[in-house]
C-alpha cells in the first residue's frame, strides 16, 4: 500500500497539523516519515499508525491502485 501524499496534505491542512507534528503523533522521526512517503509500499501496521494519528480510517490515506 502506498500513502497518498495529496490526501495526507489535505488532512493535515484540515487539522492545521504539520508533518513534524504528525510524525511525533505516530511515534516516528520526521526523516522516517519522509522515507515512508517516498516508498512504493508500506506495511499495513504503518498505514494504521498514521491513520490513527490523523483520526481517519487507513483506506482514506492510501493511493488507489490502477
Amino acid at each position: 500500500m502506498k500513502l497518498d501524499r495529496r490526501k495526507l496534505d489535505l488532512l493535515l491542512a484540515e487539522q492545521t497539523m504539520t508533518y513534524t507534528e504528525m510524525a511525533r503523533e505516530c511515534g516516528l522521526g520526521y526523516s522516517n516519515l519522509h522515507a515512508l512517503l517516498r516508498r512504493k509500499s508500506n506495511r499495513p501496521a504503518t498505514i494504521g499508525r498514521i491513520a490513527d494519528a490523523l483520526g481517519v480510517e487507513p483506506w482514506e490515506i492510501i493511493q488507489k491502485e490502477d
